[in-house]
């Protein structure tokens, strides 16, 4: 059985983020550096991969982002590395990539749905659904240039 610290949504945070920010401070963090997840997990007194490091360094990495605008890539079985602008925009390639293939998916599945056995205000979201997802699809299309536009005469 998991021991009661008492805290109600879980342990604090605050007080390892402080630890990391001190042992590596935003303004010190160079493009490139790498930063081990044996070091991290010295300072914190956590073993790598644990539920703890895992929330306490998510947590450092979004507060890094929002406050320094460092981006910290991960490097598999190392650790992480601070990453350029090119690494970065990769990441948000990757991310943007995915949220695509989620809006595929959900259109697909709207087909499924049998638009007879719905309520007027149903219908009204399945068109408003299908409407949405393929101008998303439409604009991404339009965007990679994965579609051919008429020629203007």
């Amino acid at each position: 059985m998991a021991k009661n610290y008492g805290f109600r949504c879980g342990m604090p945070t605050d007080m390892d983020i402080k630890r990391i920010r001190e042992s590596f401070p935003d303004v010190s963090l160079k493009i490139g550096q790498v930063i081990t997840y044996e070091e991290l997990a010295k300072v914190i007194d956590q073993t790598p991969g644990s539920n703890r490091f895992r929330s306490v360094v998510t947590r450092w990495r979004k507060m890094l982002l929002r406050d320094s605008a460092v981006v910290l890539k991960n490097v598999a079985t190392v650790g992480y590395r601070v990453a350029d602008s090119a690494d970065t925009l990769s990441m948000a390639y990757g991310k943007y990539q995915g949220g695509l293939r989620s809006v595929r998916r959900g259109l697909v599945l709207n087909a499924y749905v049998d638009r007879k056995k719905l309520t007027m205000e149903q219908q009204k979201s399945h068109d408003h659904l299908n409407a949405r997802t393929a101008a998303v699809i439409a604009a991404a299309q339009l965007k990679s240039g994965s579609i051919e536009l008429p020629k203007l005469v």
